[in-house]
């Protein structure tokens, strides 16, 4: 019965919506085809083992990423005392609070131990067990330091320095894909403009957006996933409503003209400035549990327990201040992280700090420890924010390279019998510097719609459709374009007097 459970956990609820689907599409494949019968007589002894397969490697996925996670806590653990099957021990009994799928392996492991509770056997042979070759490593490895030097410490210690190493060499790879996705819209801005100026040649704006918006969303997942590494916070709400403009922007600008593009600035800048003083609570509620940690960790070396420290504690902040009242009530912290509402680093740092509690009274040695995985963390996210600043100053150069080019174009197209449109030029240009501006927030801050450099970015590229207007308006040939009538907006007559730029 132990055993249904088990795998019931393991399951996927995602994997049967997956084969479904599948399923569907391989019936209309061969009713299309009209080889129903034959296809269905092989699909049907193939989904048992697909099932098992996609079950086990989406566990083996689980185990992975939480990894760090199980290490971290588990270092915090042998500082005080308590071993890996000691860990294991305390999960069952509700008392530590592991990362899901190490809750399964401590209820695998509790089946284990009821036929042989010899700890180095029990772990010897759950590394059989475990799907993922890096962990089974690091169990096997653990149960030969337990008959041999016993310094279980070290070896869990010098794991997650592993670990931690590793996840930077995976965020550099990452980066290094985000580059090429961002330098791609640097591409197509490019060969789009290049594109038009070919004679008879018709590239539909439909086609444009969609590539541009493929090209900003696959970006925008990639960099969630950078930043989900460093333990970022945003809202689901500005996630939804970021993907929600990185859609329908460009399919919005290119046909909504300048004046459009005004309007949708100052909703930009609106948004900004609603979805940054929301989170601005998380980053404020993050500072104050570092610094709290880093007091705890002072008052740790002076031999004071850091739950008397805390409950006595006043002018805190008030997630800071129900965990002290919960905890003067007898409380234990891990237990009432999970109902409250804080930014994951912060909820991970307290539970490190404060899961020890009871097995030991002397805190400073695994504070320590949670302060030196919250530094690494810390630098990790400082990569990102300086990589993002670059993309701040990348995205800047997209107007200049955009005037640049419909200055080359409209000097060339009276001899051409060629189809460039500035309008679409700069519209694509917008479109473009507010999925970078989206993108370069999130990488900095984990935040889409936080860093006000987008709406800078914006405002940028509209003064340089306010260039373009004067260099067209400046070329006879093109005197009758959109681009080249009175700009006589309120915010086209400040941006056209501040940029001596004189209307017709």
């Amino acid at each position: 019965m132990k055993a249904q459970t088990f795998l019931r956990k393991i399951i996927n609820p995602k994997v049967f919506i997956s084969i479904l689907i599948c399923s569907l599409l391989l019936n209309i494949l061969a009713i299309i085809t009209h080889y129903y019968l034959l296809l269905l007589s092989i699909s049907i002894p193939i989904i048992p083992p697909l099932i098992a397969i996609v079950k086990r490697l989406s566990f083996k996925k689980k185990l992975e990423e939480e990894f760090p996670d199980f290490l971290a806590l588990n270092l915090t653990m042998e500082a005080n005392g308590l071993r890996l099957d000691n860990v294991f021990d305390e999960a069952l009994k509700h008392k530590l609070k592991l990362p899901p799928a190490y809750e399964i392996i401590a209820k695998i492991y509790s089946l284990i131990k009821a036929l042989n509770p010899d700890p180095y056997t029990g772990l010897r042979y759950l590394a059989k067990l475990v799907p993922s070759e890096r962990i089974s490593r690091f169990f096997r490895g653990y149960t030969e330091i337990l008959v041999t030097t016993n310094d279980t410490l070290t070896y869990v210690e010098s794991k997650l320095d592993e670990e931690l190493a590793s996840l930077e060499q995976r965020i550099s790879r990452s980066l290094s894909s985000l580059d090429t996705l961002y330098e791609g819209l640097l591409i197509i801005l490019m060969s789009i403009i290049t594109f038009m100026l070919i004679p008879v040649a018709y590239v539909p704006k439909e086609l444009i957006a969609l590539i541009v918006s493929i090209t900003g969303i696959s970006a925008y997942m990639l960099s969630s996933s950078l930043t989900s590494w460093t333990y970022r916070y945003e809202t689901q709400v500005s996630q939804l409503m970021s993907l929600i403009l990185l859609t329908i922007t460009p399919f919005i600008i290119l046909n909504i003209g300048l004046r459009g593009m005004i309007i949708y600035t100052f909703l930009i800048i609106f948004l900004t400035l609603i979805f940054r003083k929301i989170e601005e609570t998380a980053e404020h509620v993050e500072n104050n549990v570092i610094s709290l940690l880093e007091d705890l960790y002072s008052e740790a070396k002076q031999g004071i327990p850091i739950d008397h420290v805390l409950m006595r504690k006043e002018n805190l902040i008030h997630p800071l201040k129900k965990i002290r009242d919960l905890l003067r009530l007898g409380i234990a912290v891990p237990s009432m992280l999970e109902k409250l509402r804080i930014p994951p680093l912060s909820k991970k740092l307290l539970s490190l700090a404060f899961s020890p509690l009871e097995y030991s009274r002397y805190h400073e040695r695994h504070l320590g420890y949670t302060l030196k995985i919250m530094d690494y963390i810390v630098r990790l996210r400082r990569i990102l924010s300086e990589r993002g600043k670059m993309y701040f100053f990348y995205a800047l150069t997209l107007p200049i390279i955009t005037i640049v080019m419909i200055k080359g174009m409209t000097t060339i197209q009276s001899n051409l019998n060629s189809m460039f449109d500035p309008e679409l030029a700069v519209g694509l240009t917008y479109s473009i510097s507010l999925i970078a501006g989206i993108i370069a927030s999130k990488i900095s801050s984990g935040k889409s719609l936080y860093s006000v450099l987008t709406p800078i970015l914006l405002i940028v590229t509209l003064a340089s459709f306010y260039l373009a207007n004067m260099i067209i308006s400046n070329n006879s040939t093109t005197a009758s374009h959109p681009l080249s009538q009175p700009l006589t907006t309120p915010i086209g007559l400040i941006l056209t007097t501040s940029l001596a730029i004189p209307t017709r």
